[in-house]
């Protein structure tokens, strides 16, 4: 299980947007979730653990309620993983334990790209102190599609606006983003998308690529 954080319990802004029940209960799901702060969210089974309340036991559909306002307020992302549905608090790594049990390395982790995406909605500055991997936070790069005219690029950068930038200094047309995604293997990803299309490269990582082309790269990097 999570350590609960007090001080965000009691003062947090997005947990006090939630109705007097959903807080009351928070902390009783916030430590049924496993070492990672992930929590399956089947409702019939998390209210089983809810018996010895007796007739004060949340329902499965209160339950659900209750979770619909953590995932409004952004208090946990939802994500899917072999037709289970899954939540991940939104808590600093230091909140999980350190050593983590076999039960909860065998739960499946978020997608990479959609995680880190919402991370740094929800804190810009310092969203790595709250990812619950560590490596992936530090050392995740981009690999990113670009286009400029009719040549698109297939590259990676740690942040892809200011390559943007840095390109579209020495570039006559106006350079569009069409996809990035963090990859723990940008370089590998970059080399293999660099030799399937090795037979419609321009120049470098420029390369003349068709709309079938650019969906396939697009389904490929989603799929990661």
């Amino acid at each position: 299980m999570a350590n609960i954080d007090i001080r965000g319990l009691l003062g947090g802004k997005r947990i006090n947007r939630c109705a007097a029940e959903a807080r009351w209960r928070f902390p009783y799901y916030f430590l049924l979730s496993n070492a990672y702060a992930r929590i399956e969210l089947d409702y019939e089974a998390i209210a089983l653990h809810f018996v010895s309340f007796r007739g004060s036991a949340p329902t499965a559909e209160e339950i659900e309620s209750d979770f619909k306002e953590y995932i409004a307020n952004h208090l946990i992302f939802v994500y899917q993983a072999h037709g289970e549905v899954w939540g991940q608090w939104d808590c600093r790594r230091e909140q999980t334990v350190r050593h983590k049990d076999a039960s909860s390395k065998r739960s499946p982790h978020p997608s990479e790209a959609e995680y880190q995406e919402w991370l740094k909605e929800q804190h810009p500055e310092n969203w790595k102190l709250y990812h619950w991997n560590q490596g992936a936070a530090e050392i995740l790069k981009f690999v990113y599609l670009l286009k400029a005219g009719p040549s698109c690029k297939i590259g990676i950068a740690d942040d892809v606006e200011a390559r943007v930038k840095q390109l579209q200094s020495g570039c006559p047309e106006t350079i569009e983003i069409l996809g990035r995604w963090p990859h723990a293997q940008a370089r590998k990803k970059e080399r293999c998308l660099h030799t399937h299309f090795k037979n419609k490269r321009k120049n470098g990582e420029w390369f003349a690529l068709d709309q079938d082309d650019i969906q396939f790269i697009v389904a490929s990097m989603r799929a990661v």
